[in-house]
C-alpha cells in the first residue's frame, strides 16, 4: 500500500516551495471516457523564492500570469479550456479557476512542477466501468520483521520514532495547517462500490485536509501500545499508509476506491468543445498569456498508421536476482527485464518529451508492469539524425521461467512539433554574473571561467519552455559570432529554464545574445504497442 509518511515528505519538499494550497477538482463525465473538470487552486505562490535572477519580488499580475501559464502547460490529456480567471484572494492568495475538457479521463493529469497535483488519484475504464482510487506505490520488496526484541530495546526504538517525528513535525504543522485536497465525480449511471468515497445522488467525492493527517500522526507518535505494534511488525513512521490514515477518519482500514456504471451523458461535448475552442484565443489575450503558455496537446488516437511505425526489439537484458550480502549484482544491475526498442515517428522533425510505459502482459496473463511507478518512465529517449526514427528503453519485473513471450508491450510517446523557428536578438548586454536583458525574464547567473575543464561558460536564466529553445548564438559586440557549445547543463522549473553555453576563448566585456525558439510548437501523445513477441523480441508466428 501507498506509503503515507513517504508520500507526505515528497509532498512537503514540493509544497514548501510553492506555499501551502488549496486545490478541488470537479469533474463531469461522460460514459464513453469524455467530460470536463472545474479545477480550482489556491496557493501562496513561491514563498518569496524569486526565479528571476533579480532582486525584486513579481507583482502580482506576474505571479498570476505564471500560476496559470503552469497549470496550462503541465495538464496533460485536456483538448481545450474555456471559464478561466485568476485573481487575489483578500486573504492574499493567488486563485486559479477554470474549466478543463478531455476526450479520455484516463489521460488526464495536473503534475505540476512547483506544487503537487491531483496526482495520488487515478482513473481506469473497462467498458463502461469507471474505477477511481489511490495510486499503490508498493515497493517489491517487504522487509521482514525484526528478530524478538526486549522491552529495553522496544523503548529505545519508541525513543527514536518519537524523536525523528517531532524533528519533522513543526515544519509539517506549518504547511500542512493550510492544505486541503478534494476530488467530486459528476456522473448518470449507478454506483457498483465505494470504499471511503462519499455518496449522494450521482456524485462521489474524496476530501482530506492536512490537519486531519497531522492528528492521525499525532495519534499514533502518543500511543505506546500503537509504536511498540508497528515496531514488532518490522515498521517505523515511513511505513505508515494511506489505509490506517482513512479507517480513522471514519472509513475502513483500505484504500479508497470507488467502481461506477456510467449509462447517460451528462452534457452535449462535441458542443461545448466547439465553443471553447472559438472562445479561447480571446480568452488568452484577456489573461495575458505568453504564446509558450498555450501548447495545444493533440492526443493521436490509436489507430492505424498513426501510432509508432516499424516497432521492433533491438535487444533484451534480464537480471534475475541480486545479493547484497557479498554485494553481487550482475552487471551493476537491479533485477528487471529490460527491452531496448526502435521505431520511426509518424511525422519527421518531432522532439521527444518523454514516455510512459502503460501495459505489459505475458502471453499467461501476467501482468509484468514495474511496481514502482518512476520505473514505468521511459529511458534511453533518443532521436535520430534522420528526424524521424525514435529508440528508448523500458523496464519490466522479471518473466517467470515458464513464460513463453510477452502478449502485449504498450505505452505512450508525448513529442512536440513545430510549425518553425524564430530568432530573438537580445542586443548588446554585459556578459557578467547579474547582469539583465531588458526583455522580461532574460538575465546571467553565471559568466567567466567553467567550473571544469579549459573553457569559459555564461549560464543563462530564461523565462522560456525548455523545450521551446533551439540554440543559442553568442556574438561579440562588433558582431562577430563567437563558437559556441550549447551541449552543456540544463535544468528548468514550469516557465524558467537555465541553460550553459560554453567557449574556448574568454569573454568578452559586453556582447550580442541570440535565441533560437521553435515557434507554434503542439504536443502530441502518441501511442506504442508490441504484441506476441518471445522474451527474446522476435516475432511469435
Amino acid at each position: 500500500m501507498k506509503k503515507l509518511f513517504a508520500t507526505l515528505t515528497t509532498l512537503l519538499t514540493i509544497i514548501s516551495l510553492s506555499g501551502c494550497f488549496e486545490e478541488k477538482n470537479e469533474y463531469y463525465l461522460n460514459p464513453n471516457g469524455s467530460g470536463k473538470v472545474i479545477r480550482e487552486v489556491v496557493t501562496v505562490g513561491n514563498s518569496g523564492i524569486n526565479f528571476s535572477g533579480d532582486n525584486t519580488d513579481p507583482d502580482p499580475a506576474t505571479q498570476l500570469k505564471e500560476l496559470t501559464q503552469e497549470i496550462f502547460q503541465n495538464a496533460r490529456g485536456i483538448e481545450t479550456w474555456s471559464d478561466v480567471t485568476a485573481n487575489i484572494t483578500n486573504d492574499g492568495k493567488l486563485h486559479f479557476k477554470g474549466t478543463a475538457y478531455f476526450k479520455d479521463i484516463t489521460k488526464v493529469s495536473f503534475n505540476q512542477e512547483s506544487f503537487s497535483a491531483d496526482s495520488s488519484i487515478i482513473f481506469s475504464r473497462n467498458g463502461g466501468l469507471l474505477t477511481m482510487e489511490l495510486k499503490d506505490d508498493e515497493d517489491e520488496e517487504t522487509p521482514p520483521p525484526p528478530a524478538n526484541l526486549t522491552a529495553d530495546q522496544i523503548t529505545q526504538q519508541i525513543k527514536q520514532e518519537r524523536l525523528k517525528y517531532n524533528q519533522s513535525k513543526p515544519l509539517m504543522e506549518s504547511i500542512l495547517a493550510n492544505l486541503k485536497q478534494t476530488t467530486i465525480v459528476h456522473y448518470k449511471g449507478q454506483v457498483k462500490q465505494a470504499v471511503n468515497f462519499q455518496q449522494g445522488p450521482d456524485v462521489v467525492s474524496l476530501a482530506f485536509e492536512g490537519k486531519q493527517l497531522m492528528e492521525y500522526m499525532d495519534g499514533i507518535m502518543t500511543d505506546n501500545k500503537k509504536i511498540e505494534k508497528m515496531i514488532r511488525a518490522g515498521k517505523s513512521m515511513d511505513d505508515s499508509d494511506f489505509e490506517g490514515f482513512f479507517e480513522y477518519l471514519g472509513g475502513k482500514p483500505e484504500k479508497p476506491r470507488a467502481v461506477i456504471a456510467l449509462t447517460k451523458p451528462l452534457f452535449d461535448y462535441k458542443k461545448e468543445v466547439k465553443k471553447a475552442k472559438a472562445d479561447f484565443p480571446a480568452m488568452k489575450k484577456s489573461l495575458n498569456l505568453t504564446a509558450a503558455a498555450t501548447i495545444e496537446t493533440k492526443t493521436v488516437e490509436y489507430v492505424s498508421g498513426m501510432d509508432v511505425q516499424n516497432l521492433r526489439v533491438g535487444g533484451v537484458r534480464i537480471i534475475f536476482f541480486e545479493d547484497k550480502s557479498i554485494d553481487y549484482r550482475p552487471f551493476y544491475q537491479s533485477p528487471g527485464y529490460s527491452l531496448s526498442l526502435v521505431g520511426k515517428l509518424p511525422a519527421a522533425n518531432m522532439q521527444i518529451n518523454d514516455g510512459l510505459l502503460t501495459k505489459a502482459v505475458t502471453l499467461s496473463g501476467k501482468d509484468l508492469m514495474p511496481k514502482r511507478e518512476f520505473d514505468r518512465d521511459l529511458d534511453q529517449l533518443e532521436l535520430a539524425d534522420d528526424g524521424n526514427s525514435i529508440s528508448f528503453s523500458l523496464k519490466l519485473q522479471v518473466p517467470d521461467e515458464n513464460e513463453k513471450g510477452m502478449a502485449e508491450i504498450a505505452g505512450t510517446l508525448k513529442c512536440f512539433k513545430s510549425k518553425g523557428t524564430k530568432k530573438t536578438d537580445l542586443g548588446v548586454m554585459e556578459l557578467k554574473e547579474g547582469a539583465a536583458n531588458k526583455a522580461e525574464g532574460i538575465s546571467i547567473a553565471k559568466a567567466g571561467k567553467a567550473d571544469w575543464g579549459d573553457d569559459y561558460e555564461i549560464e543563462l536564466k530564461l523565462k522560456v519552455l525548455k523545450h521551446a529553445l533551439k540554440d543559442i548564438q553568442l556574438f561579440a559586440e562588433d558582431g562577430t559570432q563567437i563558437e559556441t557549445d550549447v551541449s552543456g547543463g540544463m535544468s528548468s522549473s514550469g516557465f524558467w529554464l537555465q541553460r550553459s553555453i560554453r567557449t574556448e576563448k574568454p569573454l568578452p566585456a559586453k556582447g550580442r545574445i541570440v535565441l533560437e525558439l521553435y515557434d507554434g510548437l503542439e504536443e502530441y501523445e502518441i501511442p506504442f504497442s508490441l504484441k506476441n513477441i518471445s522474451l527474446t523480441g522476435k516475432p511469435l508466428k
